[in-house]
């Protein structure tokens, strides 16, 4: 006799683990976003608090985020593909407790005219 119960357990399983894969596919290689440099080449900073939820960025900038007493320094020489992401995605662990999106627009002068 067949196990109707573990056919409906696999079924389940799989299908939770080719969503979690699918998630994952989404999102773009952090390689795509930029790279983190000192934060002396920074051309703009930008503080982070409590209360910020995300930021607007042009594409080509390097921007120091100042979270508390700490900052943080990130070039987005990212891909033009990308147009938003999680900044907790490149930032240094536990330098954020809570989510920031950070939202980018093309840089100039890569974009046709």
């Amino acid at each position: 006799m067949r196990h109707p119960f573990r056919r409906a357990a696999f079924a389940a399983s799989a299908a939770l683990i080719l969503s979690a894969c699918a998630t994952q596919e989404l999102l773009p290689p952090v390689s795509l976003l930029g790279q983190q440099v000192e934060d002396t080449a920074a051309t703009q900073s930008i503080r982070i608090g409590p209360d910020t939820r995300w930021a607007n960025i042009e594409s080509g900038q390097i921007v120091r985020f100042v979270i508390g007493p700490r900052t943080f320094t990130w070039a987005f020489n990212n891909s033009q593909e990308v147009t938003s992401f999680d900044l907790n995605r490149v930032t240094p662990p536990g330098l954020l407790d809570h989510r920031v999106t950070i939202y980018l627009t093309p840089d100039p002068k890569y974009t046709r005219r």
